[in-house]
């Protein structure tokens, strides 16, 4: 089972992804020295906080290569909850979201605060591949096929480029 698991990764991508990240470790480093050491801070402190950061992703990154995709985004019991999680999110802004640089797009979560357009971005990707591949044998009539995310996907825009 091993085999057939390290079989199926496309090793290419794998391999971007570890280079993009070594180069922004390098851009880190090199663009806030600078900023650090006028706040008094040791000079590689930005960067510290990077490969802090970047451990803790190739972490989630090594446990979502660990279970099979295709099978859990093509089941409607998580595809729904994550549309509408992504929303609701979108429409609590409203009401509990945080104003920061003129724009009230930000939960405050104690000192740490989280955008949840960021989230729903991702879901929003996820969404549209489950339903286009669910939808190929009539994705040729607009009306069918093409219409319905759209709409989705317009609503989702407009209530993220309104908080921005």
């Amino acid at each position: 089972m091993l085999k057939r698991i390290l079989k199926s990764y496309d090793y290419s991508l794998i391999v971007v992804y570890i280079l993009l990240c070594l180069f922004g470790l390098v851009m880190v480093y090199s663009a806030s020295w600078s900023l650090a050491y006028r706040h008094e801070l040791p000079a590689d402190f930005y960067y510290v906080r990077q490969v802090k950061n970047l451990c803790i992703s190739l972490v989630f990154f090594y446990w979502i290569c660990s279970f099979s995709v295709s099978c859990f985004f093509k089941k409607n019991k998580f595809l729904i909850p994550m549309m509408f999680g992504s929303v609701l999110l979108l429409l609590m802004i409203f009401f509990v979201g945080h104003a920061a640089n003129n724009a009230q797009s930000w939960f405050r979560l104690g000192a740490a605060s989280l955008q949840p357009g960021e989230f729903v971005k991702i879901s929003v990707i996820i969404y549209l591949a489950a339903i286009y591949a669910k939808k190929q044998s009539y994705i040729d009539d607009f009306n069918r096929g093409v219409l319905p995310p759209v709409f989705f996907l317009a609503f989702c825009l407009l209530f993220n480029c309104y908080t921005a």
